[in-house]
Parts: structure tokens; C-alpha cells; sequence
């Protein structure tokens, strides 16, 4: 009978501290997910990485508001890489479509900061039907930048043209003028620089728009030529072979490769110019 007392008074016991337990961490994880927002605010991330992290670990069941945090104190570290990923986590664990497309609308804003492009249009052609007004607007933003990155300029165009009013013709117009503009651009051909190089030293890098490397090239190409000749003349081919001609090699065939490499950077820097005045046309 003693025994049995004893026994129900330790079972007692025991539910009395898991019920007290329980308690105190429910209080815990609320007064840290506090704190966390805390840190959030005040533009402390890491501490509310810290603290969200300690806060999913323990109540698993606030995964869908800690992991979006965490994504969200990322994103404004710049940690691009890191913040796609906790987006990516924090989909799994939203409860509606709406929610589950932000992430994704997240996810893609981080991959086109990294310049992932490809990726972005894969995230992007997987949301479900988008509802709000603010979430179609950013969905074909993304996608104009994205086909923009990939250099399918005729869909990026289609994209942006969807982002302006109809009656809006001054920036349509302008829109318009950048897509002819980066038109010119993408003529611009690496092996057409390759060939004039060959031919003329430097024309390839006039050719690409580097002027001053151009000049340069075809200078200094015609100085050594000079030089060669002179030196064949003046002593023997054999002494022109051994003490100039290296240089001439040298520096003819680096300025047919540098004249690739001159068109490839314009292409990007020009792209970039106009994709910056593109986005401030939209804006």
C-alpha cells in the first residue's frame, strides 16, 4: 500500500515539473523571439541570427517566423548566398500560396543580386498563380532582369514594357531607345576584333571602343616592326631573329588576344550601363 502511495506521489512529482517545465520554456522562447525582434529592429543581424536560431532549435514549431528572419537579417548583411538558402527553408514551412510565392519573390531577389540569372528564371517559372498587385509587379520585375542576364533581350523587353503604363510613352519611348542601344552592343563581335587585330595591331581594341589601348598597340607594334627591319638591315636577319623579334611576337600576338578580351569587357560594361538606365526609367 506504502509502495503504491509512493509511487503515485513520485508520478505526481514528475507531471508537476514537466507541466512547470513546459512553462518556463514557452516563456523562455517568447522572451528570446522578443529579444530577437529586438535585435532585428535596432539593425543588430547577427544577434538576431543568434537569436532566432536558438529559438527554432527549440520550438520547432515557430520554424516558419525564425527561418524568414534569419533569411530576411542575411539579406541585409548582404550574404546573398546564406539568405537564399534560409528563403529557401522558410518555403517549406509557410502555410499558404501567398506566403510560399513571397519566399520564392525573396529567394529570386537574392539570386539576381548574385547575378544568378539562370536560377532566378528557375525559381521564377515555378510560382503558383500570384495574386496581389505588388507580388505580380516584382515577379515580372525579376524576370525582365533575370531574361536581361541571360541575354534574351526581346523577352526582358516584353517583361519591362508589362511594368509601364500603356499611356506612359516618354518612358516606353526611352525604354525603347536602350533596347536599340544594347542592340549595337551585342553586335559587337570578339573574333571581327580578333581578325583586325591580325591584320592592323590595335584595330581590334579601336574596334571595341578602347581608343587609347588601340593607339598604344598599334605604336608600339609599328615601332618594334621598325626596329626589326632596321636591325636586319643594318646587321644580319639572324641578329634582328634573336634580339628583336621576341618582343615583336610578344607583344602582336598579345594584342590580338587582348583585343578579344577589350570587346568581351566593353560588351559587359556597356550592358551594365544600360541595364542601370534601365532600372532608372522604371523607377
Amino acid at each position: 500500500m506504502l509502495s503504491r502511495i509512493f509511487i503515485g506521489f513520485v508520478c505526481l512529482c514528475a507531471l508537476l515539473l514537466s507541466i512547470q517545465s513546459n512553462t518556463c520554456h514557452a516563456q523562455t522562447a517568447d522572451e528570446t523571439m522578443h529579444l530577437a525582434k529586438q535585435y532585428f529592429d535596432a539593425g543588430n543581424y547577427l544577434a538576431a541570427i543568434k537569436s532566432y536560431q536558438r529559438v527554432n532549435f527549440f520550438d520547432p514549431d515557430r520554424a516558419y517566423q525564425c527561418k524568414e528572419r534569419i533569411a530576411q537579417s542575411y539579406f541585409q548583411l548582404a550574404d546573398f548566398d546564406q539568405a537564399a538558402a534560409y528563403f529557401d527553408q522558410a518555403y517549406y514551412v509557410q502555410q499558404s500560396d501567398s506566403l510560399r510565392n513571397e519566399m520564392i519573390l525573396q529567394k529570386t531577389l537574392c539570386l539576381v543580386k548574385q547575378r544568378n540569372y539562370q536560377a532566378s528564371l528557375v525559381e521564377l517559372l515555378s510560382l503558383t498563380e500570384v495574386s496581389s498587385a505588388q507580388q505580380k509587379y516584382r515577379r515580372d520585375l525579376y524576370l525582365a532582369l533575370a531574361y536581361f542576364g541571360v541575354e534574351k533581350f526581346d523577352k526582358s523587353k516584353t517583361q519591362f514594357e508589362r511594368l509601364l503604363s500603356e499611356d506612359d510613352s516618354l518612358r516606353l519611348g526611352r525604354l525603347e531607345d536602350l533596347f536599340e542601344k544594347n542592340e549595337k552592343v551585342s553586335k559587337l563581335n570578339p573574333d571581327t576584333a580578333k581578325w583586325l587585330s591580325i591584320f592592323i595591331p590595335g584595330a581590334g581594341q579601336m574596334y571595341a571602343g578602347d581608343w587609347n589601348a588601340g593607339i598604344n598597340s598599334l605604336l608600339l607594334n609599328a615601332a618594334l616592326l621598325f626596329a626589326l627591319v632596321n636591325t636586319a638591315v643594318t646587321y644580319t636577319f639572324w641578329d634582328a631573329f634573336i634580339s628583336v623579334f621576341p618582343w615583336y611576337y610578344r607583344y602582336y600576338t598579345g594584342g590580338i588576344e587582348n583585343a578579344e578580351v577589350s570587346v568581351k569587357k566593353q560588351k559587359q560594361k556597356r550592358r551594365a550601363r544600360i541595364y542601370e538606365e534601365i532600372l532608372q526609367v522604371l523607377e
